[in-house]
């Protein structure tokens, strides 16, 4: 008995740790050599304004789309490089980093979080990033638009009944920018199936079809703080199921011992 317990608690840890989230962040300036560590660039680029959304049907259907925008007030065209930080070791499935329309190639470079620490970014001990050349013309706003597919963004799955989602997004990277971002908005769209109540604090809560939709939006802003998300969901059928795998024998039991009882009784009155 001990044993298979011990299984079943090394099982649920397992799980627990594969649905740990994909951790996502704003893009920074970044100057890099293949194979070489990153650092940032001096540019007097602004990061001007963000919106990110994620659409979540499950675990394992997850899109986020974002769109950055970003003003070079110089009188001079700005060359330069930009990367999209992920956490996991590992880029997440299908990204597209598009601008104009034309899809931008990036590479893939690993590094620890030491990189991020030392600009005062506390986070987590392994980034992959997205580097990809970005030109910054004068006098003008210039937008990218991102899109991915988390392998997973969704943890703390580990009974049947009561369910906890959480995701977080790194905004503090984007403080690495030139000034402040003017507007930033960030939404949650979280089918009503996986949702029950909101853990978090400070989000607008709305409908919008089938979906509950979570939101945070800021105007001049320099990002201190990451956009955390939880969320829970009690799976009240297998609450039910439960209720009535417990009170059923019981029912069962005491009217058994009745049937007994009143046996024994009419026996002794004979």
């Amino acid at each position: 008995m001990i044993k298979q317990v011990s299984r079943l608690l090394f099982f649920l840890l397992i799980v627990i740790l594969a649905l740990q989230p994909l951790v996502v962040g704003n893009p920074l300036p970044v100057y890099t050599d293949l194979g070489s560590p990153l650092t940032l660039w001096d540019n007097g680029i602004q990061f001007f304004s963000e919106y990110v959304e994620y659409e979540i049907n499950d675990e394992d259907d997850v899109k986020v789309t974002a769109n950055y925008t970003f003003y070079n007030p110089t009188n001079e065209t700005i060359n330069g490089m930009v990367s999209l930080p992920f956490t996991r070791h590992r880029l997440p499935d299908n990204l597209i980093i598009e601008y104009n329309g034309t899809e931008i190639e990036y590479y893939q470079e690993e590094h620890s979080s030491g990189f991020l620490m030392d600009l005062g970014i506390d986070v987590y001990s392994h980034f992959d990033f997205a580097v990809f050349d970005l030109s910054f013309d004068s006098y003008n706003f210039t937008t990218i638009n991102v899109s991915y597919s988390p392998r997973m963004t969704i943890s703390d799955k580990s009974i049947i009944l009561i369910t906890t989602y959480s995701t977080e997004y790194i905004t503090k990277t984007g403080s690495l920018w030139n000034g402040t971002i003017q507007n930033a908005h960030f939404k949650f769209k979280i089918n009503k199936e996986i949702f029950t109540y909101e853990n978090s604090e400070s989000f607008d809560i709305s409908e919008e079809g089938e979906y509950i939709v979570l939101s945070k939006s800021f105007t001049d802003w320099t990002p201190n703080i990451n956009i955390n998300l939880k969320w829970t969901n009690i799976n009240y059928f297998a609450v039910l199921i439960v209720l009535l795998c417990i009170f059923i024998p019981c029912f069962l039991v005491i009217v058994i011992f009745r049937i007994y009882n009143k046996k024994n009784k009419n026996h002794y009155k004979k």
